[in-house]
């Protein structure tokens, strides 16, 4: 059973292998910080260089558990449809088919209890090999004065938005917005 096993690990990662024509091509993400909640509404475009269709099993991670998000939607935007997934401790799993030569894009959007250090994962990139063609993020924010920093300094800022524009984005470090202590409900372990 254990050789059966890591016969089949070594054939999946194969396969994964095997369609380098599969990317990860952009992202465009709006971050709001509001009373409790920390949100993320996101779209995803990924694409199909091959002469074949591909489907492939997309794990996204959240920073904290699972049963602490709220998962508003995972929608297939091209088919206008609701995508099946699965919860597990820390994030999401989800499958998508890409015709041959095509590219499709998917919104997800969830929120987060907010907490002094509030995480985005950028660095599970590097896991698909390729930086992101283009990234574009933006962030509200209910009341400036609770800011306290942010791990990528802003391209520009609006009275009370954020903005970052990333081409060939390969990120090393996660996308972390830091908020003053005592104005967020916290647990003491949080940092």
């Amino acid at each position: 059973m254990k050789f059966l096993f890591t016969g089949l690990l070594m054939c999946s990662l194969f396969t994964v292998n095997a369609q380098p024509s599969f990317r990860f091509l952009e992202e465009y993400i709006d971050f709001r910080v509001t009373g409790q909640r920390f949100s993320v509404n996101g779209i995803y475009t990924f694409s199909n260089a091959s002469d074949r269709s591909v489907r492939q099993q997309i794990r996204f991670p959240f920073p904290m558990p699972a049963d602490s998000v709220h998962i508003r939607r995972i929608f297939h935007l091209e088919e206008a449809r609701q995508m099946v997934y699965r919860s597990d401790s820390s994030g999401v799993v989800f499958e998508l088919s890409v015709a041959a030569h095509d590219t499709i894009s998917i919104n997800i959007a969830y929120d987060q209890p907010l907490v002094k250090k509030n995480i985005y994962i950028l660095t599970t990139t590097a896991s698909w090999h390729q930086p992101l063609k283009k990234a574009r993020y933006a962030l509200e924010i209910d009341d400036p004065g609770r800011l306290n920093g942010f791990s990528w300094p802003p391209d520009s800022t609006g009275n009370v938005i954020y903005f970052w524009r990333k081409k060939d984005f390969n990120p090393e470090k996660n996308f972390i917005v830091w908020l003053k202590k005592g104005l967020t409900k916290q647990k003491k372990d949080d940092s």
